[in-house]
């Protein structure tokens, strides 16, 4: 594997390896994933019962952590990579900690302590921590789905869930990204998201269709990030936004900037974007920052874009004069 860029020949082997495993659990959600390990693995022993989470990510992790009995303590984002900036000091204190490869970000993963790597965005990321969380469905064509990669044999409670059923009504976000959307999803605003705390779902295997999807698709080459980050340079989008920093090992999952200019609103640009049918998006806008101060400006300035060079040269025209 190269530093940066994955050979999807190389990536297809691992995820059928993934999927005949024993430590292998899938879900309809990664939070299914997160809640079942918290209940029912090794974590629901830790003491104490405070798990360190980034700053700067999904509500719903510190949100189902809380729900598990956990008392989450967050830290706060490094501005350059967008990862946790974990604490040089020890971890006493902490019963687990929770890494996330922001944005396909290799974020470290610290030793002597009980990890769990969210690795949603970065889906041939080896597994370093105690328990992995990927996605079967942010970097290929699914309509949910995720799983857990763990040295535990969980199967005795995994074997009396339920499976989950795709329905009818479920199909067409098979297709959300295609460009026959492009039109009537150019028109509306920009999307948002249900208060994490309001959130209910329940913990489910994954569907047949959901596991067969994801066994048969490939990852989408991602070669073409090295050619935006020269075309960033060259259009001069330097002065308005600051590119996120990807450390060896990473593979983006995006490309990820945030704006640095105090006079762009963020959101506004975002829908100039999407009149021009660049769908960018603003993950985290909604984070549970803690009041961390770096969580808080990557919450209000990050801009998501597609990895295609054609989004640069629309998101430079959409830059108010």
């Amino acid at each position: 594997m190269r530093s940066d860029i994955v050979n999807n020949e190389k990536i297809q082997p691992k995820i059928y390896d993934q999927l005949q495993s024993i430590m292998h659990y899938d879900f309809n959600y990664i939070r299914s994933g997160l809640d079942f390990i918290l209940k029912q693995s090794s974590l629901a022993h830790v003491r104490p019962k405070k798990i360190l989470v980034p700053a700067f990510i999904c509500p719903i992790v510190p949100e189902v952590i809380r729900r598990n009995g956990f008392e989450v303590e967050f830290v706060d984002a490094d501005l350059d990579s967008f990862n946790m900036k974990i604490p040089a000091s020890d971890l006493d204190g902490i019963g687990a900690v929770f890494v996330c490869h922001t944005f396909g970000a290799k974020c470290e993963v610290p030793s002597g302590v009980k990890t769990i790597e969210d690795c949603a965005h970065f889906l041939s990321k080896e597994r370093e921590g105690d328990f992995a969380l990927y996605s079967m469905y942010k970097q290929i064509r699914n309509v949910r789905g995720g799983y857990v990669e763990c040295d535990e044999d969980l199967s005795k409670t995994y074997d009396h869930l339920l499976t989950d059923s795709v329905r009818v009504r479920d199909l067409p976000l098979l297709f959300m990204n295609s460009r026959f959307f492009d039109l009537p999803r150019s028109l509306k605003g920009l999307p948002s998201c249900s208060p994490a705390e309001s959130e209910k779902w329940d913990v489910l295997k994954a569907s047949h269709l959901t596991k067969k999807l994801f066994e048969k698709k490939k990852l989408p080459d991602s070669d073409i990030y090295k050619d935006m980050k020269n075309a960033f340079n060259n259009l001069g989008l330097g002065k308005f936004f600051a590119m996120q920093k990807m450390p060896e090992g990473s593979v983006p999952y995006n490309f990820s900037i945030r704006v640095i200019d105090d006079s762009i609103s963020r959101d506004e640009l975002l829908l100039r974007l999407r009149r021009r049918r660049v769908f960018a998006d603003r993950m985290w806008y909604n984070a549970d920052t803690g009041s961390c101060k770096n969580a808080e400006i990557l919450a209000e300035t990050i801009i998501n874009l597609p990895i295609n060079l054609n989004s640069l040269v629309e998101l430079k025209n959409a830059i108010p004069r």
